[in-house]
This record gives structure tokens, sequence and C-alpha cells, in this order.
């Protein structure tokens, strides 16, 4: 029942992370394509909502996921090659 459920969580953050992505790449390319600086400032600004919010989803993604791997080591330690 664990591993369900942080498989469920890891599947939402993951999807939340690509969506705030395609966000990014919309805003950028498309609506920020004519402004003076393009679409690359826009996309570097590191103190913009988007940007700190998709690297928050990464941190978690990458914790759950560590976490996983690290209980399944010691829950099944005679499966390590």
């Amino acid at each position: 029942k664990v591993m369900i459920s942080i498989s469920t969580i890891m599947f939402f953050v993951a999807t939340f992370h690509l969506a705030i992505n395609c966000y990014r790449l919309l805003q950028g390319y498309i609506d920020k394509r004519l402004a003076p600086s393009g679409p690359n400032v826009y996309l570097s600004d590191q103190t913009a909502w988007h940007y700190i919010l998709k690297d928050i989803l990464s941190g978690i993604q990458q914790d759950l996921g560590g976490a996983v791997a690290v209980s399944f080591l010691f829950t099944y330690p005679h499966n390590i090659i």
C-alpha cells in the first residue's frame, strides 16, 4: 500500500512539473517572443514563481524517489546484485 501511495504521489508531482514546464515554454516562446529581451531572459529569471515551483517539484520528486530506493534496499537486502 505504501509503494502504491508513493508512486501515485510521484506521478502527480511529475505531471504537475511537466505542466509547469509547458506553461513556461508557451509563455517564453509565444507570449514573450517579441519582447526586447526575448524568451531567454524570461526563461532564465530565477525569481519567477514558475521557476521556483518547478525546482521545488523536481526536488520533491528526487527526494521521494531516493527514499523509495533506500527503503527498498533495506526491506529486500537479498535483491542487491
